[in-house]
């Protein structure tokens, strides 16, 4: 197979080699999550196959092409322009040095966290955009650009979302940690919502209860802890002295339970890792149900924010793991032919998620869901914040 050497080619004539990984960060900075990105990527590295070289133009017009053709129209018109009025060369600048590129894609999605809409949110960075265009500006202070976006949601949404703004944008300023809980079963998109989720806030630790699990089962051999040995619809073929937990007679439930409670013995660790470094963290899996989530010890130690993620159509679900099966594999396969289970232990998790007054999100459209998930997280802790009687983040320092 010969090597793709594809050029591309500037205004001045200067040239470098097209990277696939280079294109795909610069989507995500346009405001695209990670797969759609990398997807694109790949489509148009393969379009340019039989190419030498191309200009940095024809680049951008074949990107936004393949943004068109896979996405639609209205998707791509909420990502940051790819022709005239582009934005590279305006820095921001942090610390006495830029840290990184202006992007409207982020801007709007920094202002949707606020509980913006979309496309009012859209439209507000779109504006901020022109502004600078006009100024001719080819850098601008971090605090600058917050400040900007800060005063623009004032005035046209008032206090309450201006606060929501100042939240989202600096939550890594207050003084105790943010867990978020997000838990679900497999399928339900939590691992890709969990990623996103912690762009938008700026949060660097993602961690799985499926990772802990990995690390326990190196730890507790299978005849110490057969539960740890099995996937969480497939626990009740465990003949365990657990037989307390029994609800109703339901042998996939009372598995799924013994399996979250040792699981969550390896969530306590890592919670009490979070507020002693001070860390804030996002934790995903199957295995943080509700009434489980072991954060009592640490109420006062941490802001503990728990989400259920939901897939109310079975048939969406359903195919999810149709998708899966594609891309990988043979583990896609055993959660098909154990679909029936996983659906019990989703209607279980949804159930006690209402009953613990735990907010669930029904994961069907992804940008629905995050823009919801987002609000939900910024919402709860601004009441938990309030509640408390703590310092908000000062709109003076960034």
């Amino acid at each position: 197979m010969s090597k793709f050497r594809l050029k591309v080619i500037s205004a001045n004539q200067e040239s470098w080699p097209f990277m696939r990984g280079i294109l795909t960060h610069s989507l995500v900075q346009r405001g695209m999550d990670f797969k759609k990105a990398y997807q694109i990527a790949q489509n148009v590295k393969q379009s340019l196959s039989k190419i030498e070289s191309i200009t940095k133009k024809e680049l951008r017009q074949t990107v936004d092409a393949e943004i068109k053709k896979e996405f639609g129209k209205g998707y791509l018109a909420e990502l940051e322009p790819s022709s005239q009025q582009s934005f590279d060369s305006i820095q921001i600048i942090k610390n006495g040095s830029a840290s990184s590129t202006f992007s409207k894609g982020l801007v709007t999605r920094s202002i949707i966290a606020a509980g913006i809409p979309p496309q009012h949110a859209h439209q507000m960075a779109q504006d901020l955009e022109n502004r600078l265009y006009h100024e001719g500006k080819s850098e601008i202070g971090y605090d600058d650009l917050y400040k900007q976006i800060y005063q623009k949601i004032l005035n046209e949404s008032g206090e309450e979302t201006a606060a929501n703004y100042q939240l989202a944008s600096r939550i890594n300023q207050l003084d105790m940690p943010v867990i978020v809980y997000i838990g679900g079963v497999g399928g339900a998109g939590k691992s890709s919502l969990a990623t996103e989720l912690a762009s938008r806030l700026n949060i660097l630790m993602v961690t799985g209860t499926d990772t802990i699990r990995q690390i326990m089962r190196m730890v507790f051999t299978e005849q110490i802890m057969p539960a740890l040995h099995r996937s969480s619809f497939e626990a009740s073929s465990n003949q365990e002295e657990d037989l307390n937990l029994l609800t109703e007679g339901n042998e996939v439930i009372t598995g799924f339970m013994t399996q979250s409670i040792k699981v969550n013995v390896g969530v306590r660790a890592v919670i009490n890792r979070a507020v002693k470094e001070n860390i804030n963290m996002i934790i995903e899996g199957v295995h943080l149900l509700p009434s489980l989530i072991p954060f009592s010890e640490f109420a006062d130690q941490a802001y503990h924010i728990p989400v259920v993620i939901s897939v109310d159509d079975e048939k969406t679900h359903h195919a999810r793991f149709n998708e899966r099966q594609r891309s990988s594999s043979r583990k896609a396969e055993r959660y098909k032919m154990k679909f029936n289970r996983i659906r019990e232990i989703h209607d279980y998790f949804v159930t006690v998620a209402k009953e613990e007054k735990v907010p669930v999100i029904n994961n069907v459209d992804f940008d629905h869901a995050i823009n919801k998930l987002v609000q939900t997280v910024i919402t709860n802790l601004q009441k938990q914040i309030v509640s408390n009687g703590d310092q908000m983040p000062q709109e003076e320092s960034v």
